[in-house]
């Protein structure tokens, strides 16, 4: 039996506080199906896409096909979620984004959307506006934990983290997405580590930015200095665990980890320390508490315990590869310190930035950063003036955030 590591064991504590707060009822439709049957219970047709990477990593991709698709010109948008995420979290907000013919109507005037009756799931939101929406997944998360050579449940397939995502998942999608649908250019959305991925393509590549118009960035997580609660701060800025966790490869906040959550929230002393630190758990999102079953169903999908060290590092090094220490820097790299991501390198005239005040994850602070760090500035830099909106409201919402969707689609009509 494999053990737990430290920060698995962290993720169901934090996990479980989520749990904690909500009264759990029947079964949801939504709560135990993927993303293909998610998508065709709400009218639409879901294509897999199954795309080998040339590192042997297997990603699994699902389309959202509108019925009318070929009677639409289509342009492809991308949606990239956040660490720990997968396709799933724009599709399971809100129990409602069935079939709507009549929503293409709009698409040219977003702000007419029903968003009580259409609800708030993008993913849908997208697809009945006539968009062909792919929802993609990194190496590592729930769809995409396979290899060519690999066990998945080896170090070997876990030595791996963000970079490789950047620089290998990425592109390799966005290529596969325009040789499949024969268009010149996709859209791309991507929350937190997903428009962080962006960022570091475009810098690493900067050719990219020809074949990706628009690129819409939610909360990008690029510099987050030390924005994260204090209580976190000795698991992520612990060299021990660092150092743990380089040496043994291994996966992080897997999906399985959601089936304990229940019996944890019966122990007495376990309630008494998710009491303490709900409060922090606030200042990241609120969310629709009907929901709450279905989230914990879909979330986490899992990741590299590597990625957890690399935004450790992301607070102290700032935009950089992963950090192996010296040595090892020299072997995999050629400097003993791990190259910057120079973001003046890239020359994208279609970015556009999404960020709210209330974000205590990305704080503004850090979007104004990025912004400084940005040759060629943003097409549009929208700043969401709305305190309880929290970062994770970008995907999780409520239902009182889902305005800022307009923004997305104001955006998406100009393409």
């Amino acid at each position: 039996m494999r053990q737990m590591n430290f920060l698995t064991f962290f993720g169901i504590l934090f996990l479980s506080v989520f749990a904690f707060n909500f009264h759990f009822t029947t079964a949801d439709p939504d709560d135990t199906v993927d993303a293909a049957e998610i998508i065709e219970s709400r009218g639409f047709k879901s294509e897999v896409h199954t795309i080998v990477t040339q590192d042997g990593y297997i990603l699994t991709n699902f389309r959202i096909v509108h019925p009318l698709s070929k009677n639409i010109n289509s342009k492809p948008i991308l949606l990239q979620s956040g660490l720990f995420g997968s396709g799933d979290d724009f599709i399971v907000t809100s129990p409602n984004g069935f079939l709507d013919e009549s929503m293409i109507n709009l698409r040219d005037s977003p702000e007419s959307i029903d968003y009580k009756r259409q609800g708030s799931n993008l993913g849908f939101l997208l697809a009945n506006l006539g968009y062909d929406v792919w929802l993609t997944n990194f190496r590592g998360n729930y769809y995409s934990r396979n290899h060519t050579k690999f066990d998945p449940d080896s170090s070997e397939f876990w030595s791996t983290n963000f970079d490789e995502m950047a620089t290998i998942d990425l592109p390799t999608i966005i290529d596969y997405v325009l040789d499949e649908t024969k268009k010149e250019t996709v859209g791309y959305i991507g929350v937190s580590r997903g428009g962080t991925t962006m960022f570091a393509l475009l810098s690493d590549k900067p050719e990219y930015a020809d074949k990706v118009k628009p690129f819409i960035a939610l909360a990008p997580a690029v510099f987050i200095g030390r924005s994260y609660p204090r209580w976190v701060r000795p698991f992520i800025e612990n060299n021990f665990l660092t150092s743990l966790l380089l040496d043994h490869p291994s996966e992080c906040l897997p999906r399985r980890i959601s089936k304990r959550l229940r019996s944890w929230t019966k122990i007495p002393m376990v309630n008494a320390i998710f009491a303490m630190i709900k409060p922090s758990l606030n200042l990241i999102f609120r969310v629709n508490e009907s929901r709450a079953e279905v989230y914990l169903s879909h979330y986490p999908a899992g990741a590299p315990c590597w990625d957890i060290v690399h935004y450790g590092q992301f607070a102290s090094n700032g935009f950089r590869k992963l950090d192996f220490g010296e040595k090892l820097n020299l072997v995999k790299y050629g400097t003993s310190e791990p190259p910057e991501y120079h973001l003046g390198k890239i020359r994208s005239n279609d970015i556009v930035i999404i960020n709210s005040v209330g974000d205590r994850i990305v704080h503004p602070d850090n979007i104004v950063k990025l912004v400084n760090n940005l040759n060629v500035k943003p097409k549009k830099w929208i700043v969401i003036n709305q305190t309880d909106f929290r970062h994770g409201n970008f995907v999780h919402s409520d239902g009182t955030h889902v305005n800022f969707f307009s923004y997305i689609f104001q955006i998406l009509a100009g393409y």
